[in-house]
């Protein structure tokens, strides 16, 4: 099963990257979309950034692909 996940600019991406972890460990392909705002406060609160594991897909907010 794939699964879509769809970050926002909220706080809390600590939350996000262990849900992407989870996701990873359990073999469910992963897509990802991230918000621009997103993309801001990871810079914040991830010193690291966010990582993705092998095989998870990200995507631009205007793809029609996720």
């Amino acid at each position: 099963m794939r699964i879509l996940v769809a970050i926002t600019g909220a706080s809390g991406m600590i939350y996000a990257q262990r849900l992407l972890d989870r996701l990873a460990a359990s073999g469910h392909g992963t897509d990802v979309v991230l918000s621009a705002y997103a993309k801001t406060v990871i810079q914040q609160e991830l010193p690291d950034g966010l990582r993705l594991a092998k095989g998870v897909e990200s995507h631009g907010l205007k793809s029609m692909n996720a």
